[in-house]
């Protein structure tokens, strides 16, 4: 009996203990019962009860858009980005004012408000994750007691250990010629960061990420150009105004390279346009600048620091073949112009095409090609040729093949680069054609009107039309969507007059004459006008397409506004000009949203911290407008920029 008493006592106890760490919002997920909230920069995630208000962080680390750095308003005065690391899981935040760039950095995890400050009263100035995303590097300036010189930390924090190890440099560096930037290696095992003394002299700083000092180097009276690791982080190349170094990753000097007679590196340029690395690390072309006719050159030396060609080639731009050691370029010098390869182990140039380049190389969105259109002015009956080549076999072909002269082709890749489209006047109209990649399968259609532009709506949809100019796109009443696969085409707009493309996505889009209209992409159907609305817009429309809401954004110069369209007529349904994007739910009988309100008479004693009067609403409306609910945000909610809306079950 004893033993049974102090059994049911010990399980008494037990079920007695209370359980932490587990929260729910309701015990029966109900779909689309709760709107979360989305920070597509910070990953953070806020699930709010669409009934009765009740908000929780989300800890599942489950954020369904891509994190993605890039700046966010905060208010008129603040700005608020953040650095994102490659892995996805963290977040630098940087805020501060961008009119005296006076930054600070916070480091955090995804979907947690905590943040820790790196930063400690130094401005920061730069920042960088390592390929890894072990470590974050980072720069402050910093002004030592009594002295009117800059000088410089290198800061590396390790995140899992949240280990941070801030190195002063010893030397007084130059903030205002050459600013401190550090350069990860991508394997993440080094980092290299330069900059400029006081005396004119050239400091590279290499360090680490597990150390706490830097190697320094310096490099008397030069500046420095570009700074650019080998792919297999064994070499870093350091291209100067007066020579090349070549180091080991400890700071072992390897080679000091000259410049070729008339061969110039020029400041300014970014290192990904000085320097390119062959695929497999052992020759480097650098682009630098000639005199006269050879304003554009380059130059090819191997990592043993010899250089592979007598004199610069005068070339207009070059690319490595993805999958072998040979260095495609165009030139349009007089005594020789032409598309050409140049092997590196022997130093052989040979013509892949003995014509003049006439425009630029149009590169293909992922890389794996080059389309260069060529002109023979040689004959009484001038021509032009597209040529593709792939980047990966340096095979070239002419889909189209001679094609009549002119100054300006226009030449389009699809998004997913697998096909290439041309249009030009010819016969009274316009020919529109297309090809893949590799030149097989070439289409043409013919419009009946001269002046043509041919742009990709999809993979599989072109927009016919004539633009007014590149920077705003207009299209007249003749303007057409062009189904590739069946030549199929339909009308864009059924009014007269000039119209504006104002905002478009694969289903639907939206054109501005007198007024904004919604058209339908499968078939150009019109579904709704609207009064006319300057600034950018997006567009959210309910499945059935039975209502409307129509989002200005907050940076036009007109202010933001969320404007909706029912049967019923056209309302505005937000109060301030911050919101986050608008949701509806999947019957289309509710949106959501977040607003943003705020004082401007009230101004925090921090300037790093948010405005106390500001308060985040989120509003539930019906699909005419009315108001169904409307809760504040918790307080430890107040500091992330929400962007985005959808709805979501609660569990």
């Amino acid at each position: 009996m004893r033993r049974l008493l102090t059994w049911i006592a010990t399980l008494t106890t037990c079920l007695c203990i209370p359980i932490f760490g587990v929260r729910v919002l309701r015990d029966v997920a109900v779909p689309e019962s709760c709107v979360q909230l989305l920070d597509p920069v910070s990953g953070s995630v806020l699930t709010v009860d669409a009934s009765t208000g009740h908000a929780l962080m989300d800890a599942r680390h489950a954020f369904p858009l891509p994190l993605v750095p890039r700046p966010y308003e905060r208010d008129l005065f603040f700005f608020y980005q953040a650095a994102v690391s490659p892995d996805q899981r963290y977040t630098v935040d940087v805020i501060g004012e961008a009119s005296t760039l006076d930054y600070q950095f916070l480091f955090g995890r995804r979907s947690e408000v905590y943040r820790r400050w790196l930063t400690h009263g130094d401005p920061g100035l730069y920042l960088a994750w390592s390929p890894d995303s072990r470590y974050v590097a980072f720069t402050e300036s910093r002004i030592p007691w009594g002295s009117a010189v800059w000088e410089i930390n290198l800061a590396v924090m390790k995140v899992e250990e949240e280990r941070l190890v801030r190195e002063e440099i010893a030397t007084p560096v130059s903030a205002t010629v050459d600013v401190a930037i550090p350069v990860w290696s991508p394997d993440s095992s080094m980092i290299a960061m330069w900059g400029s003394s006081t005396t004119g002299d050239l400091m590279l700083f290499l360090r680490s990420p597990d150390s706490d000092q830097s190697t320094t180097i310096t490099f008397p009276q030069t500046r420095l150009v570009a700074q650019r690791w080998s792919p297999d982080s064994q070499r870093l190349l350091v291209a100067t105004t007066t020579a090349l170094f070549i180091f080991n990753p400890d700071g072992q000097l390897l080679h000091k390279v000259s410049l070729l007679p008339n061969f110039s590196l020029q400041l300014g340029w970014a290192a990904s346009y000085v320097i390119q690395w062959s695929p497999d690390g052992q020759y480097i072309a650098l682009q630098g600048a000639g005199r006269g006719e050879d304003l554009h050159q380059y130059d090819i030396i191997s990592m043993t620091g010899e250089h592979i060609l007598d004199t610069p080639i005068s070339a207009m731009d070059a690319i490595w073949s993805t999958q072998s050691t040979t260095l495609l370029y165009y030139s349009q010098a007089v005594e020789q112009p032409g598309i050409f390869t140049v092997d590196t182990p022997s130093g052989t140039i040979t013509p892949l095409v003995e014509e003049t380049p006439t425009f630029l190389a149009e590169a293909a969105p992922d890389g794996s090609a080059w389309a260069i259109f060529t002109s023979d002015r040689s004959t009484a009956d001038p021509n032009s040729t597209l040529h593709v080549i792939a980047l990966d076999t340096l095979l070239h072909t002419t889909p189209f093949g001679i094609l009549p002269f002119y100054d300006m082709y226009s030449v389009e890749w699809s998004p997913d680069s697998q096909h290439i489209a041309v249009s030009y006047a010819e016969n009274g109209g316009s020919l529109v054609r297309w090809a893949r990649q590799d030149g097989s399968a070439a289409q043409t259609f013919f419009v009946p009107d001269l002046d043509v532009y041919a742009r990709w709506w999809n993979n599989d949809l072109m927009m016919l039309g004539k633009p007014r100019s590149m920077a705003l796109p207009a299209v007249e009443p003749h303007w057409q969507l062009f189904d590739t696969r069946t030549k199929a085409s339909w009308g864009m707009s059924a009014q007269a007059g000039e119209a504006i493309l104002m905002w478009q996505s694969d289903d639907y889009y939206v054109l501005k004459d007198s007024s904004l209209t919604l058209y339908r992409v499968r078939d150009g159907k019109p579904l709704w006008t609207m009064p006319a609305n300057d600034g950018q817009i997006e567009v959210f429309i309910t499945p059935d397409e039975s209502a409307v809401l129509i989002a200005r954004s907050r940076n036009s110069n007109v202010g933001g506004e969320l404007n909706l369209l029912t049967a019923n007529g056209y309302q505005r349904v937000n109060r301030t000009n911050y919101f986050t994007q608008p949701a509806w739910s999947a019957d289309g009988r509710r949106f959501a949203f977040m607003e943003y309100t705020f004082s401007y008479n009230t101004w925090p004693a921090n300037r790093y911290q948010p405005l106390a009067s500001l308060r985040r609403i989120v509003k539930i409306m019906d699909r005419e407008g009315a108001l169904l609910h409307e809760f504040a945000l918790p307080a430890y909610a107040e500091n992330i920029p929400y962007e985005y809306t959808r709805w979501t079950d609660c569990s």
